[in-house]
């Protein structure tokens, strides 16, 4: 399971950001087993669901490994989305497995 911290809390550091949630990625996709499960999440609101599954696509081109999204996750019912302010929906979660 990858959980950091906000790597991206500006939108100046997105990209820097990307390429940290890439890295991460692509350590634990090294290391995990076949069929194994990685839970792979981000809550930066400068990084979109797109963004993070790209990071992880990238990761897992960058050590030859096939992985499937088994499941998308955002917030529970505790942290509701405001209409108004989309940058409330900043947890993002996916469960990928190495296939």
């Amino acid at each position: 399971m990858l959980d950091p911290p906000p790597l991206a809390q500006r939108a100046k550091d997105k990209p820097k950001g990307l390429r940290a949630y890439r890295d991460l990625n692509y350590q634990a996709m090294k290391l995990l087993s076949p069929e194994g499960i990685l839970v792979t999440c981000s809550c930066s609101h400068h990084v979109s669901w797109q963004d993070l599954l790209g990071a992880a696509l990238q990761a897992a081109q960058g050590c030859g490994r096939e992985f499937r999204v088994l499941e998308r996750i955002g917030a529970g019912p505790d942290h509701p989305v405001l209409l108004s302010m989309p940058e409330t929906e900043y947890l993002r979660c996916y469960v990928l497995q190495a296939v």
